[in-house]
Order: structure tokens, then sequence, then C-alpha cells
């Protein structure tokens, strides 16, 4: 994990967006790594899942692997906003990540 970090140059770089279904109760994340290096970081992203009716977010893990991702998840109601990396535990850029209607 660390050493695709510290032994090479380059910066992670993200685009994406995300998507609730609700006929399917579903929640579908698109990310893709931009960064202009070609390489890939392969490592966990913690997201924040924030509600309407909620006062804390809900926190999952995705394991990002790949240039293009695509994860889904089971969820009971629309989030209201996705934040990537709510701790600010990774060293990245977030060129675009929005929501689609």
């Amino acid at each position: 994990f660390f050493k695709q970090w510290l032994m090479r140059g380059g910066a992670l770089k993200y685009t994406g967006n995300w998507q609730y279904d609700r006929k399917k109760g579903q929640l579908k994340i698109s990310l893709d790594q931009v960064q202009e290096d070609g390489g890939l970081f392969e490592m966990p992203l913690e997201i924040g899942l924030y509600f309407e009716d909620e006062d804390e977010p809900q926190f999952e893990v995705l394991q990002v692997n790949k240039k293009s991702n695509v994860f889904t998840f089971d969820l009971d109601q629309a989030p209201k906003k996705i934040v990537l990396d709510p701790h600010t535990w990774v060293l990245m850029d977030v060129v675009d990540f929005k929501k689609i209607e």
C-alpha cells in the first residue's frame, strides 16, 4: 500500500458521480482515477453518506482497485450528499464528483 505513495511520483485524482434509483432502492457510485501520469492507486477509500433526517453520516469503505470503478449499495433512502474521504486521510484531488439527477 505505502509503496505506491512513497516510491513513485504523481498524485491521486478522482472524477465521478453518484445516482440513487428509488425504484430499486440502490445507490450507484462511479469513480475514475484521472491522474495524468497514467498510474493506478489501489486502496480503500472511505465515503460519508449524509441523509436528510440523520445528524451523523453513514460511513462506508470502497475498495478502489481500477482506473474506472463502480460501486452499488442498497439503501432505504437517497442521500442528500456524499463526501469522498470525509476525514481527509487521503492525499488526493477530487476534480469533479457530482450527483446525477
